[in-house]
């Protein structure tokens, strides 16, 4: 019953991201069946099941964070308390990969709720730069190559998120000296080629070798110009603009997404994409 619920919430989640559907009642949905497995999982018999359901549910309460018209700061503190109670049943020394998936995903988490309106951000990155270090020591310890990336992209947004003041909070977070690859600083300049490249992507499949390139810092800027652009282009009534430009932003978010929430190897999200390839067209 409770694998039953469980399935039934990740598919939910699932339909909830297609084109044209209505994300606030498949998600809330998708989060009642969480809960409704949590009546039959266990701690106490079965706390590594029910360890991996409060983990989805805090994926589930971070997506319907964002939904128009949600008490924000209150889901993703609810998010955030799912995410501790998983990690009272995953263990470095059981459950590595699990554990650190999770810390992984918490280290996102922190960060966005770094950003809410009157959040006191330094604990909360301090916090998060913690959680996504080791989550990462344990990928590289694991020798797990796919994880291992997503944990370096986490941690790049941090540095991003924390600005200027990067280098000292990494050292007021207790961690040991800054790897070379996260201390050096990506250049900018790359955004206006990203975006060139961005357009001329024809398939998910290319989308998700695209995504791969782009630097973790120039992520949410491409995100904000392609944004700009297509907002321009409704005004001016350019709807062909839009039709192309569109459908290829949500695809970039959806890939984006699937992987920081779930931590997916490279390889299943261009598998999933193509079970799930467009039947019309493309631009």
């Amino acid at each position: 019953m409770a694998r039953a619920w469980g399935h039934r919430a990740t598919l939910l989640s699932a339909i909830a991201g297609l084109p044209g559907e209505d994300r606030r009642p498949r998600l809330l949905a998708a989060l009642a069946a969480s809960d409704e497995a949590l009546q039959h999982y266990r701690p106490d018999t079965a706390p590594l099941a029910y360890a991996a359901t409060q983990n989805n549910r805090a994926t589930l309460l971070s997506e319907i964070a964002g939904l128009p018209g949600e008490d924000r700061r209150a889901r993703l503190l609810a998010a955030l308390a799912a995410y501790d109670e998983a990690l009272q049943h995953y263990r470095p020394d059981t459950a590595p990969l699990a554990y650190a998936m999770t810390q992984n995903n918490r280290a996102t988490l922190l960060s966005a709720i770094a950003g809410l309106p009157g959040e006191d951000r330094r604990p909360r990155l301090l916090a998060a730069l913690r959680c996504a270090w080791e989550a990462h020591g344990i990928f590289v310890a694991l020798e797990h190559a796919p994880y291992q990336e997503v944990a370096e992209r986490v941690l790049r947004d941090l540095r991003t998120e924390c600005g200027d003041a990067f280098g000292e909070m990494w050292g007021a977070a207790g961690l040991p000296a800054l790897p070379d690859w996260l201390a050096q600083e990506d250049d900018t300049s790359q955004l206006q080629a990203l975006f060139d490249a961005f357009v001329a992507v024809q398939s998910d499949e290319q989308m998700v070798e695209f995504w791969r390139g782009v630097p973790a810092e120039l992520e949410e800027p491409l995100m904000q110009a392609v944004e700009g652009v297509i907002a321009q282009a409704k005004e001016a009534g350019e709807t062909d603009t839009v039709e192309v430009l569109q459908p290829r932003l949500d695809v970039f978010r959806q890939i984006r997404a699937a992987v920081r929430r779930q931590n997916s190897p490279i390889a299943r999200i261009v598998s999933l994409l193509r079970g799930r390839q467009r039947k019309e067209p493309r631009a």
